[in-house]
């Protein structure tokens, strides 16, 4: 596994504690970015220096310890002893460059790329394939278009999951809040939300944290505090971030507390995915996050099992385990 990627791309460190999981971490070769994944770093209180540390480490597991980091010129003598099976990347230029540089390029071995952002960094996915040519062996793609099935070896894929490898959520905490939400304002839809709803809903009990601070993060509140607002909150609102038709964190991270997740209709494909009023619950207006609020409120048996079935879904299918398993089942079936 080589990983060159700075600070804290979701993709590439959870698909990094998937392959320790599968695999074991006798198996993985890391080449890391400052060895980032080797222990859990948490927010210590200055948010402007120690917001990323958290973020760095999202694919971090127990095992990461005990996974092998090479240098370039280590995992050249490996590949050139036969001893590396299969490489996984991401699309990014400096990920070529670092292949290139590996001379990866020069051994029969196949290449999966995962493509865990909303673009491709200015290049399209069949400039990204063609770069690898016939040791592509797969490329897995989150923004996912339907014109995307006709690349050679390109795979829908959802880069985030829950985060079970990682935290322990607490699913019977009292719900001290009606609606919560606590993030960044990384997308305009954040704060017309989230205004919103202070306007409308204001009678409720809401716990609405937005960072309007360009380029700061001065209500930056630890993982642990986080998780507990959710688990505290009888809705938690999903909305739109960075990226503008993939699905944030909270998608996931919502229904493994087990809270009932509000969220924005993003129109992204999902594997395994999330369906209104059964999971979650969708809204794509205004009018229709009243119409949802009001039902979770007025039906609030109904939201609680929704609740339970999205927290079920989401051990089901959204763990780290269950995105390696896809990615596998992919490579196996393609030998």
């Amino acid at each position: 596994h080589i990983d060159a990627r700075e600070g804290g791309d979701w993709g590439q460190d959870l698909l990094f504690a998937g392959l320790v999981r599968y695999l074991g971490p006798a198996k993985v070769i890391d080449h890391p970015y400052h060895f980032k994944h080797r222990e859990r770093l948490e927010f210590n209180g200055d948010p402007a220096h120690d917001w990323g540390l958290e973020r760095r480490t999202l694919g971090y597991t127990p095992d990461n310890q005990r996974v092998s980091f090479y240098s370039e010129e280590e995992i050249r003598e490996e590949l050139w002893r036969g001893n590396i099976e299969r490489i996984f990347l991401d699309e990014r230029d400096e990920t070529f460059e670092l292949y290139l540089k590996l001379r990866a390029n020069f051994f029969n071995i196949p290449v999966v790329v995962v493509a865990g952002h909303d673009r491709f960094w200015n290049k399209s996915p069949e400039f990204v394939a063609a770069r690898y040519g016939a040791k592509l062996q797969a490329l897995f793609i989150d923004n996912w278009r339907p014109e995307y099935a006709n690349i050679p070896h390109a795979h829908v894929y959802n880069w985030c999951t829950n985060f079970d490898h990682y935290w322990t959520s607490h699913r019977t905490q009292e719900k001290k809040y009606d609606i919560s939400f606590q993030g960044y304002n990384s997308h305009p839809d954040r704060a017309t939300v989230v205004d919103y709803i202070t306007k409308r809903w204001g009678h409720l009990r809401l716990k609405l944290d937005l960072e309007r601070s360009p380029n700061t993060m001065q209500a930056y509140v630890r993982k642990s505090e986080y998780f507990d607002v959710m688990a505290q909150s009888r809705i938690c609102l999903n909305l739109r971030g960075a990226a503008e038709n993939g699905k944030t964190l909270r998608f996931y991270e919502i229904p493994y507390v087990g809270s009932l997740m509000l969220t924005q209709d993003s129109g992204a494909v999902q594997v395994e995915p999330f369906i209104d009023r059964r999971h979650c619950l969708y809204f794509n207006s205004l009018e229709r996050l009243d119409e949802q609020i009001e039902f979770a409120l007025e039906s609030e048996k109904r939201a609680q099992w929704i609740a339970w079935q999205g927290h079920s879904h989401s051990m089901a299918h959204h763990t780290v385990d269950a995105r390696i398993r896809q990615i596998y089942g992919v490579l196996n079936g393609s030998k």
